[in-house]
């Protein structure tokens, strides 16, 4: 068994450099070469690639049916404020402009708009390897601060600056064609639910005009507190009456003229009392006490019917408006924050960072290369590794 020493970091530190310097022209070719080589491809063999970007984001979009300005009105109806919430806001402007970006329908305009098969040196068979390449150099991504940013890698960074230009261009003509559209469907919808709505709404109000005119019923706790007030000032007059007739009959014993005036005002306000309650003074405002709860529930029910109709009315007529005003004042969808120009900083190849790289990795092969002949010219023919490594190159095929 052979004895081992072992060495220090230092020791073999200095050993690979003696051991560099003993083989100053292997380490030299094996480190110059592919640094060489790697040189004269940065700078003449490699196609330079640059990219363009822009930073864009969709304007916030809120469903066309929205309750501004109607929050009183709902709010007076029963179950208003839950239609309210179902009138809630959503915003589907990101879901949009993710699914135009990504679209074949985009990316084939972009590569026959700037005829990119020919750029590529496309000659597969299947159109999709050429969308594949165009998706590989294409990027669209949501950054931290919640906007988009879309960039293009390409040779010619003219062409890169255009193709981004081009694609937003595109991307507003698509986005604004489906909100177009979805206007227009909208509007007519509305349209036809506000023909629909006001037809319901004046059949309504018809029949509730009918309706109190034919019951003389107008406004329930108004006249409902005047019938009671007046009963009550009849009851009090009658009782008047009476005591007043008691005493007559008490003081002057028989018949008088003055008794018959006082049995005949009685005779009055008693059948005034029972008019009142039968309803016969109705056409005069006073509710018949006895009807008074089925009036006022087909009164309320008629009400409440007529304020929903109108406030659906209300809504739609300004949400018609609404979109009207949208319409006028888009000229432009897509909100670009920062557009494409043209950059001729070129991100491949990175020079300096493939030559460094090469450079280190020549270097440590040239390194291990040389310690590996030192190690084999040292290496004592007497012992098992030796020995293996003389039947191995023994192996080896020869010249003859």
């Amino acid at each position: 068994m052979e004895n081992q020493k072992d060495l220090s970091l230092l020791e073999m530190i200095l050993m690979a450099i003696n051991n560099c310097l003993s083989h100053k022209l292997i380490i030299s070719i094996i480190v110059l070469i592919p640094t060489v080589v790697m040189f004269a491809l940065v700078m003449w063999g490699f196609t330079p690639l640059y990219k363009a970007d822009a930073i864009f984001t969709p304007p916030v979009e809120s469903t066309p049916i929205t309750t501004m300005g109607m929050g009183k009105a709902m709010s007076e109806i029963p179950g208003g404020s839950a239609l309210s919430d179902l009138l809630g806001e959503t915003d589907e402007g990101m879901g949009i402009t993710v699914t135009y970006a990504n679209s074949w329908e985009l990316h084939e305009k972009i590569i026959e708009k700037f005829d990119l098969a020919r750029d590529y040196k496309f000659k597969g068979e299947y159109y999709a390897d050429l969308l594949k390449k165009f998706r590989s150099d294409f990027d669209l991504e949501f950054n931290d601060d919640e906007m988009f940013v879309v960039s293009f890698v390409h040779k010619d960074y003219r062409k890169a600056a255009a193709i981004v230009d081009y694609f937003l261009t595109q991307m507003d003509s698509m986005y604004n064609a489906y909100k177009t559209n979805q206007a227009r469907q909208m509007r007519e919808f509305i349209d036809t639910r506000i023909k629909e709505v006001k037809i319901e709404m004046d059949s309504l109000k018809n029949e509730f005009i009918k309706f109190q005119r034919k019951n003389d019923f107008y406004e329930p706790t108004v006249q409902l507190e005047s019938a009671l007030r007046y009963m009550s000032s009849m009851q009090m007059e009658r009782e008047a009456l009476l005591q007043e007739l008691a005493y007559e009959k008490e003081k002057k014993g028989g018949v008088t003229k003055r008794q018959e005036d006082l049995e005949q005002r009685l005779r009055n306000i008693e059948k005034t009392i029972d008019d009142i309650k039968e309803g016969k003074q109705s056409d005069m405002g006073v509710v018949a006490l006895g009807k008074t709860p089925e009036l006022s529930a087909k009164y309320l029910a008629l009400k409440n019917d007529l304020k929903i109709q109108q406030s659906i009315y209300m809504l739609l007529r300004e949400q018609r408006e609404q979109l009207d005003i949208e319409a006028n004042n888009r000229q432009t969808n897509l909100i670009v924050l920062q557009p494409p120009w043209e950059n001729d900083k070129r991100i491949f190849p990175k020079r300096g960072v493939m030559l460094l790289f090469t450079f280190m990795i020549s270097g440590l092969v040239g390194v291990a290369v040389c310690c590996s002949i030192e190690f084999l010219k040292n290496l004592d023919p007497e012992t098992r590794l030796a020995k293996e490594i003389g039947r191995l190159l023994s192996m080896l095929p020869r010249r003859k």
